[in-house]
């Protein structure tokens, strides 16, 4: 008795050390096949020798903590004292799970339920033991559960066993797998059956392009510059000096019109910082236009917009330099200068998950979420792009589908938990094409595995 109460406390210290972690892989109407090996061990005054497990449950998840399991199990025993009796146990249970919320790839449970215990007494000699007998069971105890991937994991139980015919006391301890088939995340089908292309390569300097001024007396005209700057700096290179004599040449064609340029930078400092060196930006590109091409001060305005206005993702170094530009000037007759574009408001929401997993903590995002649903909710006529992403490891199908399936389920949870319109977010998977870091370490790919909301609005019409 001793032996068995000081296993009984090893393991429900160990459910309490482990229940406090954060991250589950069971899913809400998933089937589970759990297989299993291992030993039990009985009371002393039952007279049976420690002995072999064999076994295996059939559960179902009602939802992503909370399930059942029909389990069965034979017990390979024999008696301890007197004349040696092969004794085959057959133990079966049904039993209730509840899944504690986890970390990383570990899931710990609790489960109780009932069942019963028939033993087959064999080989017995005439002895006074009965041939068969069958007793009551009540059983309580925990494991964990560590997912390989989604649908597979590895699984170690505990239990402690209470039977009616003498109120005995065993420890079942097994470890085995656990097989997970269906439920809210299986691959559905995907909307759209073409893979996007990778993102184009940034040109490091762009041809001059000879573009005719366009016509005079329009009310207003935008001409496109791609003016690239060194991350930090506001100094216009020299490979970008013919581009803007478009700017210049159109102006002097055009005595009455004014031009509003505009700046921009990557997300790297703060928004005062950023703002100040957007402004820089413009101002440097006004510059040349009126040194090197004498165009009056008094017909050009200037605009920073900081990092609110991105034109790629700032979380790669290619994306970071596209954003850090002076995009276009506005030109207009006279003192009709348009009204400047409402800045895009750009909210970077890092969502990371488990290796092969596409399963959203939201508990653990629940901050970041709730900002971006509140912006959301109190801009009723912008639309949000959720982008996924996935490291190197697997095919590249298996990865473009998998990042689809981050971006959705990020998407769900701004809808369900958070009232977010369905018709107001997209979803876009883009597989391992956009690596932030390199696949040739673990930390490398644990950062590629990430989902990120970047809204750009209002939408375009």
């Amino acid at each position: 008795m001793k032996t068995v109460r000081l296993l009984l406390s090893a393991a429900a210290f160990l459910v309490l050390l482990t229940s406090t972690t954060a991250f589950a892989g069971n899913r809400a109407g998933a089937f589970t096949l759990s297989p299993h090996i291992g030993g039990c061990l009985f009371e002393g005054d039952q007279h049976l020798k420690t002995s072999m497990v064999y076994g295996g449950a059939l559960g179902y998840d009602f939802t992503d903590n909370l399930g059942t399991e029909l389990g069965f199990s034979f017990i390979d025993s024999g008696t301890r004292h007197g004349q040696s009796v092969n004794v085959d146990t057959y133990y079966y249970h049904m039993d209730g799970i509840y899944h504690f919320t986890s970390l990383g790839e570990f899931q710990p449970f609790f489960a109780a339920g009932i069942g019963g215990m028939t033993f087959n007494y064999r080989n017995s000699g005439g002895g006074d033991e009965d041939p068969s007998a069958t007793a009551f069971a009540f059983n309580y105890g925990g494991g964990f559960e560590y997912f390989i991937v989604d649908n597979f994991a590895l699984r170690g139980d505990l239990r402690h066993v209470i039977t009616t015919n003498g109120g005995f006391n065993d420890l079942i301890g097994t470890v085995g797998i656990t097989v997970l088939f269906g439920g809210r995340q299986a691959p559905a089908p995907a909307p759209v059956a073409v893979t996007p292309p990778p993102p184009p390569a940034p040109e490091p300097a762009p041809a001059p392009r000879k573009v005719e001024a366009p016509a005079p007396k329009q009310a207003a005209v935008c001409i496109d510059l791609k003016v690239l700057f060194d991350f930090d700096k506001d100094e216009v290179k020299s490979e970008y000096i013919e581009d803007i004599k478009r700017v210049a040449d159109f102006l002097k064609a055009n005595p009455t019109f004014h031009g509003t340029i505009e700046g921009g930078t990557d997300a790297v400092g703060s928004e005062d910082y950023n703002m100040g060196l957007s402004e820089r930006r413009a101002e440097s590109v006004k510059k040349v236009l009126v040194d090197k091409y004498e165009i009056d001060p008094a017909r050009l305005k200037t605009v920073g917009y900081g990092k609110v206005k991105p034109i790629a993702t700032n979380l790669t170094a290619e994306g970071r330099q596209l954003n850090r530009r002076a995009v276009r000037v506005y030109c207009s007759d006279g003192e009709d200068i348009p009204p400047t574009p409402v800045a895009q408001k750009c909210i970077v929401l890092k969502v990371d998950f488990a290796v092969g997993s596409s399963r959203v903590d939201a508990d653990k995002y629940a901050g970041a979420l709730k900002e971006v649903a509140d912006y959301m909710n109190a801009h009723s006529d912008f639309v949000g792009t959720i982008e996924g992403y996935a490291d190197a490891t697997g095919t590249a199908q298996l990865n473009m589908d998998l990042s689809m399936k981050r971006a959705e389920n990020v998407k769900k949870v701004l809808v369900d938990k958070y009232g977010v319109p369905a018709n107001r977010l997209r979803a876009e998977g883009y597989g391992k094409e956009r690596p932030i870091n390199t696949n040739e370490t673990v930390e490398g790919r644990t950062q590629n595995r990430y989902a990120v909301q970047m809204i750009c609005e209002p939408e375009p019409k």
